[in-house]
């Protein structure tokens, strides 16, 4: 440990630590506008100077290790007239009517309407009005004008990609977002150009940010201290609230942040790794999607008919006496724990089978090895968080067809379509002659241990200390397989005694059997019953991940509409 004094306070520290990091973590605010925690230390605004006793100048915090017996001055008149200078510098190109302007406070009541104005040309058009980390550190330093001549640079807003929008007329080049499109998440999409006072933030080329091959995991939205970079979903909504749950929009259990405005999801972020294009972006349009069904519904002649939750319950209690000991419950593998025993205590009381589309013996994977073997899998664009946790340790790449992954991987073979696994049993025998096989032969004999990523579809066996594991999709497959007797859904739609299905969270064949459909979207089926179900923002329980680790979630709004959770409705058909 490491013992200094920072503004009269004594403070101890792990070694290694630098001076901001310290300052924080002890409560003593040091302003900065290119220090973020999740990236390296960069020193570029030099707004985080401070005074160390021994050293005839200041010194940048956010690069400075700390050191026994140091003692630091972080709010001196020649700090904060330096600092001011420095920011007056960073302002001749940002928009300031609003930061100098002496009304600035009384103006607040009038923003709704001023915000939708195409054109930011002061913090009440700006989305990030605020949280604005420029505007914290301008009233921290309390300037009162600019003595440098201020120029707009007039650039058109970039609003050609999706999820998010882009306007360096708020750009203050402090490169934050840069550094995390390459520390963060490896994509290296943006980079600095030109020079001087016409230096910009963009992609190579021009290009835009789908052909420069952004992942849109938002990692530079996050970074960025300005409104330059916003969500598009969001833009406007200030959240009131943030519930920390869990995604369940694939079976990587990732954590996350809902944030809420008026009982409404109006963005998400991540709390510990980033997330997925899917995951970061796409959540409240999936959740409040107008195409959503919030009412119980029963198909009448060829027709769907709004009806109530006891007359749909009732309903539902009436098919399946009709058809006791033919029918089948056939689970999604996206269902809380809770509502999974809740179809079992109904499957009981009906004489049901219960079947999963989804795959069956999947188990916990582990990613823990030296060196990943991948098979026919994409992990940057289907599985980005997972691709995350690799790291940088080799990968070999086994696919014929277009692949990021290819772009990231070691080696990467291509057999003909059909081949992967006869290359993958090449890989573990004698030597090859083929250059790709014979390098991957080398890289697997240097590490001696690996794991086999692969889709479920595909079974592979095990290879000397390679151990394979199917990468599967649904979020609470693993909670799902623990149920005794669970049955393939193919198999049930082969069996010709079973007349009725009751489907959750699986979409409907167009087979010739009776179909009561639980599922918050009903699209374009017509199932002789629709229940309107949450989606898992809008309820609570339990689900384990690919990892095999458990989670909680919590419900973050109401459920829309008269959509409910899959275990009040599940359980209103029991006691019925």
């Amino acid at each position: 440990m490491v013992n200094l004094v920072i503004d009269n306070q004594r403070i101890e520290v792990k070694k290694g630590t630098t001076v901001l990091e310290a300052a924080r973590k002890n409560g003593i605010y040091i302003p900065t506008l290119c220090y973020d925690e999740d990236l390296l230390p960069y020193g570029g605004c030099r707004l985080c100077i401070v005074e160390v006793e021994g050293m005839d100048r200041p010194q940048p915090s956010c690069t400075l290790p700390v050191q026994n017996g140091m003692r630091v001055k972080t709010n001196t008149r020649k700090l904060n007239q330096l600092r001011r200078f420095i920011l007056s510098l960073i302002l001749t190109e940002h928009p300031i009517g609003c930061l100098v302007c002496e009304k600035r406070e009384g103006c607040g009541g009038y923003q709704d309407c001023i915000q939708k104005t195409p054109i930011t040309a002061g913090c009440v058009f700006c989305p990030k009005n605020g949280s604005c980390e420029l505007q914290k550190v301008f009233d921290y330093l309390k300037l009162k004008s600019i003595p440098h001549p201020n120029r707009y640079r007039n650039l058109e807003k970039e609003v050609e990609d999706p999820f998010f929008e882009r306007d360096y007329n708020l750009c203050i080049l402090c490169g934050r977002c840069v550094r995390a499109c390459e520390e963060r998440s490896g994509a290296r999409v943006l980079t600095f150009y030109h020079r001087g006072p016409e230096t910009r933030v963009g992609t190579g080329y021009h290009l835009s940010h789908l052909e420069a091959g952004c992942l849109f995991c938002g990692a530079c939205v996050d970074a960025c201290p300005t409104g330059a970079l916003s969500e598009r979903f969001s833009r406007w909504q200030s959240p009131e609230e943030e519930i920390n749950s869990t995604c369940l929009l694939c079976s990587l259990g990732c954590a996350i942040t809902l944030k809420v405005k008026e009982k409404q999801i109006v963005s998400v972020s991540p709390r510990k790794e980033l997330l997925c294009v899917r995951g970061r972006f796409a959540l409240p349009q999936f959740v409040h999607s107008p195409k959503r069904t919030l009412y119980p519904m029963v198909k009448r002649d060829t027709r769907m008919v709004i009806v109530s939750w006891p007359e749909a319950i009732e309903q539902a209690v009436s098919i399946l006496e009709a058809n006791r000991n033919r029918s089948a419950l056939v689970l999604g593998s996206d269902l809380t724990d809770e509502a999974i025993r809740s179809g079992l205590k109904v499957a009981r009381r009906f004489g049901m089978i219960v079947a999963t589309p989804d795959p069956l013996r999947c188990r916990p994977i582990r990613i823990d090895a030296p060196l990943i073997l991948v098979v026919n899998l994409d992990l940057i664009s289907d599985f980005f968080p997972l691709y995350q946790r690799i790291g940088g340790r080799p990968v070999i790449l086994i696919d014929p067809f277009p692949n990021r992954l290819g772009e990231k991987a070691q080696i990467w073979i291509r057999p003909r379509p059909g081949r992967e696994l006869s290359v993958l049993e090449k890989l573990f025998k004698g030597r090859s002659k083929d250059p790709a096989l014979s390098e991957a032969q080398e890289l697997i004999r240097n590490y001696e241990r690996g794991v086999i990523l692969h889709p479920p579809e595909l079974k592979p066996p095990k290879f000397k200390s390679f151990t394979p594991f199917p990468i599967f999709r649904g979020a609470n497959l693993l909670g799902l397989q623990k149920i005794r007797g669970l049955v393939d859904y193919q198999s049930v739609l082969k069996n010709r005694g079973i007349r009725c299905l009751y489907l959750i969270g699986v979409k409907p064949e167009a087979i010739n059997r009776t179909i009561i459909y639980q599922n918050p979207f009903l699209l374009d089926q017509k199932p002789d019953l629709f229940l309107p179900a949450t989606t898992f923002a809008e309820t609570g329980g339990t689900v384990t991940d690919i990892f095999g680790k458990r989670h909680r979630l919590k419900p973050a709004i109401p459920p829309l509409g008269q959509a409910r959770a899959d275990v009040s409705i599940l359980d209103e058909i029991y006691e019925r």
